[in-house]
């Protein structure tokens, strides 16, 4: 049974965005947007306890941030060049009022929903106190904060000293405050004060008092404290603001242009990201209560027009900071249950993890289970003299990687080493020149970039001698190496030594460190982008379409995180019209409508948003009663399947394919966590049906693998 969204809810706006579309595509903006909105309904969602409710809101604040810095920046661009992109399916002037009318409406419902949960946090004796509603006993408390903590780190601006926005980071979140005397109430001066959460906590903890605990926020210790701040001026009163801007963030890289890109990619990124810094605002946020004449000195400064401008609706801005909401408060029915990787019995803790590899193929599945087996897997590979070469694939990686440890011990150790760090992973590009930095000083070879695209393929690569000579040893992901994001990300890595896919992942090695093009009829078990992955996938729907003409079995089971790529779609359009039966689990965008009578009858899509975040990517089809099995790391969008190095790996052990089948069939019954998307791409909650009970698939997925595994 689902249940569905009330008519004339707050939703409405987003759900009528989404049925004007009348192309067979949904809109992909459009379809991010719907992404987020599930967010947003998490956080309203009772069944979450309060403060994962608050993170929340960080979450879908975060992702808001994103999204205006990369889908709407480029939409601007577009809208200056006076040109459209196909992708876009639509006026770039017509989407951009479309996802303001959405935007703000969910603006309006995130603060309803804040709202909400600070009162159900008083209920459970967590308040959140302002400036205003300071009790005596805190009052000494945070002053002694204030001078020994924050103080230091505030250096006001006056507005009329500034000229545009240079020197601000859009990372930071800002206060605009307003001094005046109280005999002179009309002559105001402006200032902008930075507050410091990257240097200091958004949320300082107040002493507990009585069974209660408080919070009161970074903003509000420095609006208690402004009198302290602004001693040395001439002032007797202050008002004070909150607002944020957001930058555009894509890196405009002409690699035909610039000759030099290529030859010292590096220093030219390095040098691109400075100028990301001074790039155009593509989103000024400001507090509800803000006067309209210091909106216009904002908008000024920040070279922003009304478009650009949005009322919070509230009083406090760059609310990513959420995602660090305090959890500490000893009440277990605040927080989710702690959460433990589980360790898989036969992977051993001691001896060789070469030797298990020679007598089957492994499956890791985070963050159910523990990603130190991979971080084993490396070091041992680091300090076994009978290994020769490791390789690696890396998009993105934890500021204090162990796996970048042991590839650095690995050369140290005379392994030959060589690291392909994709420089253009976005907003990781700091991290990843660090990493390249370091690697090229401890001799490790660092392949050099590949023009006009990216290497987003999650591979690892161990050649070893042995007694019957050379043996390679392969890993093959839907996720990065990150043992940061392997807590929070539903990911799969395949450890194997099977050579009919090790000598291609060695094939693939080969194109990205000596950009050896090969002919894709060279992969046979692989799928890889740009040579065979689209026309890979494509076989395999056309096998199912003529199984299902033919009267056999044909169906298939496909986990995204994305889906926007209209070739595929109109191929599992053509499946569906054939009486393939298509079940499809895709977290983001999803711009196939499905259950569209003619067109999509036998397409089902669940979207799933939980506690971790869905990002693998499996594919299962039925093959005529033989059914194959896919990993991969490509989403079916055109980027991935066209412009990127991505692998898709086939799954051959029994034991692994019965994981993946019953994984795939958790996740598709699903029925408090799961949405149902309808022909006209809203989201429908799955609700347990009379009698049924209640199904939450990530606990499910952690129990059958922890009863199977540990």
């Amino acid at each position: 049974m689902c249940e569905r969204v009330a008519e004339g809810s707050p939703a409405r706006l987003f759900d009528e965005a989404m049925k004007t579309e009348t192309t067979p595509y949904l809109n992909r903006e459009i379809a991010w947007l719907a992404f987020n909105e599930r967010v947003l309904r998490e956080a309203a969602d009772p069944t979450n306890p309060i403060v994962e409710r608050m993170i929340f809101l960080g979450i879908f604040s975060n992702n808001n941030d994103e999204f205006y810095r990369v889908r709407v920046a480029s939409l601007k661009r577009l809208l200056h060049k006076k040109k459209h992109r196909i992708e876009y399916q639509a006026d770039p002037a017509q989407l951009l009022r479309r996802i303001r009318a959405v935007v703000n409406d969910q603006l309006s419902r995130f603060e309803e929903i804040f709202e909400a949960n600070v009162k159900e946090l008083r209920r459970q004796n967590v308040y959140l106190v302002d400036e205003a509603h300071i009790a005596a006993w805190q009052a000494r408390y945070i002053k002694d904060y204030f001078h020994q903590h924050v103080r230091r780190h505030l250096y006001p601006v006056f507005m009329d000293k500034l000229k545009d926005d240079r020197g601000f980071n859009d990372k930071s979140n800002f206060m605009a405050v307003q001094m005046w005397k109280s005999d002179r109430p009309s002559e105001k001066q402006d200032m902008i004060i930075e507050i410091p959460v990257a240097r200091l906590t958004r949320f300082l903890r107040l002493p507990d008092h009585r069974g209660h605990h408080y919070i009161i926020l970074l903003d509000d210790v420095i609006r208690y404290c402004l009198s302290d701040i602004l001693a040395p001026l001439d002032y007797d009163r202050y008002s004070a603001y909150t607002f944020k801007f957001v930058r555009d963030a894509e890196l405009d890289i002409d690699f035909d242009r610039h000759a030099e890109v290529e030859h010292d990619f590096l220093a030219f990124l390095s040098l691109q990201l400075q100028q990301r810094n001074k790039s155009n605002t593509v989103r000024l946020v400001h507090d509800a209560g803000m006067p309209k004449p210091l909106i216009k000195r904002l908008q000024k400064i920040f070279a922003a027009d009304d478009d650009t401008t949005f009322n919070s609706r509230g009083r406090y801005q760059n609310k990513k900071d959420f995602t660090g909401f305090p959890k500490d408060f000893g009440e277990p029915n605040l927080v989710y249950p702690p959460f433990l990787p589980q360790d898989v019995k036969a992977f051993p803790v001691s001896g060789s993890k070469f030797e298990l590899l020679r007598r089957r193929d492994f499956m890791l599945h985070y963050p159910y289970q523990s990603f130190q087996h991979l971080i084993d897997l490396v070091r041992e590979a680091s300090i076994d003299p009978a290994v020769r070469s490791i390789q690696m694939a890396i998009y993105r990686v934890a500021p204090h990687s162990s796996i970048m440890n042991a590839l650095v011990n690995a050369a140290r150790n005379g392994k030959k080493v060589g690291v392909f760090m994709e420089l253009m992973a976005r907003f990781d590009e700091e991290n990843n020149i660090n990493w390249v930095k370091r690697l090229e000083a401890e001799h490790v070879e660092v392949y050099r970039i590949i023009p006009g695209m990216k290497v987003h393929a999650k591979i690892l690569l161990i050649e070893r001698k042995e007694s019957h000579g050379k043996r390679l040893y392969a890993c093959v992901g839907t996720g990065n190496p990150n043992e940061a994001t392997a807590k929070q990300y539903c990911d799969m890595q395949l450890l194997t030594a099977n050579p009919a896919i090790t000598e291609e992942v060695a094939k693939v090695f080969a194109t990205i460190g000596r950009h050896d093009w090969r002919p894709f009829t060279d992969y046979r078990a692989l799928f890889v982008s740009p040579f065979n992955l689209r026309s890979g996938f494509t076989a395999l729907i056309d096998a199912e379409i003529a199984n299902a003409k033919a009267g056999g079995e044909a169906w298939m089971k496909i986990c995204l995180n994305n889906l926007a790529d209209t070739a595929i779609i109109d191929k599992l359009y053509e499946a569906s019209r054939a009486g393939v039966r298509i079940d499809m689990v895709v977290r983001g965008i999803c711009m196939l409508k499905p259950r569209v009578a003619g067109l999509s009858d036998n397409i089902n899509v669940v979207s799933i948003v939980d506690r971790f975040l869905e990002h693998t990517r499996v594919f299962i089809f039925a093959n005529g009663g033989s059914p194959r099995y896919y990993i991969g790391s490509a989403d079916w969008m055109t980027r991935n399947l066209d412009h990127r190095i991505e692998v898709a790996c086939p799954i051959y052990d029994p034991a692994i394919q019965q994981d993946l089948s019953h994984i795939l069939d958790l996740q598709l019954s699903d029925n408090t966590h799961a949405r149902l998307v309808s022909p006209k791409g809203e989201h429908v909650y799955k609700r347990p049906a009379p009698g049924e009970k209640p199904l939450r698939s990530q606990e499910a997925i952690f129990t059958y693998l922890k009863r199977k595994y540990s």
